[in-house]
């Protein structure tokens, strides 16, 4: 568009002459600095994404911003009559620099879950089905584990209430956790055969442990019925399929959901275990921890913010819902349903 004037006056130039667009121009650096800053800040305390009216508020916000800061501080900083000599501007950068740092600092500190790290570390630690101690301990500390807790990272959520549970109750269990492997029966994703030998090592645990005769198992089922995260929420698409399936398998991902569910139900009871699924638990979309820590410092509801209504919960849960349902009708499970406590 520079270039387009070299050669004389165009309808271009002179656009770019009137005195608005001029103006634009000079405030130009200071937008730059200003809008990404608001945005990521806007973003943060709104926590669900901003209307169309409140990014045309942020928009007049960020030019308003613009214009001070090019008035008050470029401009005199440019023509020296701000932080003209070194040692103010480097005392001024210097702590500028701190506070920024000692803010994120605090965002950090504060946002340490400890109990969250510990049921992180119990991923993937079955190294020996045969060993007891291959194996976080979940619940009361008061004999040989009689229950199991199986699932993917889903399930690590709903360790530290399980835990809590188990414990009032006096029951001593174990909680065999993987990342991206739910508990499903020779499924996995495509190419990959990891959360098959998991779940084949958690059965084989299972058997070898007379003691086990509960096996509770949680995961993220919707994910691997729809493919799709919800909202917000980051991550690849999903594709599952049967790794004993031939190539071409036309079953649906809700087909081979139910068919991988059923495949662990049935090696559980074949193996005497009562069996409970935690059923579907309403997604978010967003990041809680972050949005509880925006919502407590600026006094809001959290679950007003970022709650999910029962309806979208029907929508998306809707054949998963009809899968659990018709186990539990047969007499293969019992089922536990948070969503009827959590969503209102």
């Amino acid at each position: 568009m520079i270039y387009a004037g070299a050669s004389g006056a165009t309808l271009v130039s002179r656009l770019l002459s009137i005195r608005p667009m001029v103006f634009i121009g000079l405030i130009s650096y200071s937008l730059y600095l200003w809008h990404w800053p608001l945005i990521a800040f806007a973003k943060y305390y709104k926590a669900v994404d901003l209307s169309r009216l409140e990014e045309l508020q942020l928009l007049l916000v960020i030019f308003m911003a613009a214009v001070l800061s090019w008035r008050f501080i470029e401009t005199p900083f440019r023509r020296k009559r701000l932080l003209a000599a070194r040692k103010p501007l480097f005392v001024a950068s210097l702590t500028a620099t701190a506070l920024l740092i000692a803010a994120g600092l605090s965002f950090t500190l504060t946002g340490d879950d400890a109990e969250w790290k510990h049921w992180e570390e119990c991923k993937e630690r079955l190294v020996d089905p045969a060993d007891l101690d291959s194996l976080c301990s979940i619940g009361a500390d008061n004999g040989e584990p009689r229950f199991l807790f199986w699932g993917d990272s889903h399930a690590r959520t709903l360790a530290p209430g399980v835990n809590a549970s188990a414990i009032r109750h006096g029951a001593a269990g174990v909680f065999a956790t993987n990342t991206a492997c739910p508990p499903l029966w020779n499924i996995d994703r495509p190419g990959r055969t990891d959360c098959h030998e998991f779940n084949v090592a958690v059965l084989d645990y299972v058997s070898r442990h007379a003691a086990i005769d509960t096996v509770v198992i949680a995961a993220c089922w919707t994910l691997s019925v729809r493919g799709t995260r919800y909202k917000d929420e980051d991550g690849d698409l999903v594709e599952v399929v049967d790794i004993t399936a031939p190539a071409g398998d036309p079953r649906t991902s809700r087909e081979l959901f139910e068919a991988g569910l059923r495949g662990t139900v049935s090696a559980l009871r074949d193996l005497g275990k009562r069996v409970v699924i935690v059923g579907p638990v309403p997604e978010i979309g967003y990041s809680v921890p972050a949005t509880n820590h925006i919502a407590k410092i600026t006094g809001r509801d959290v679950n007003e913010m970022i709650a999910p209504s029962i309806e979208e919960f029907r929508e998306r849960n809707s054949e998963i819902l009809e899968v659990i349902k018709r186990l539990e009708d047969e007499g293969a499970v019992e089922v536990v349903r948070p969503a009827g406590i959590i969503v209102q």
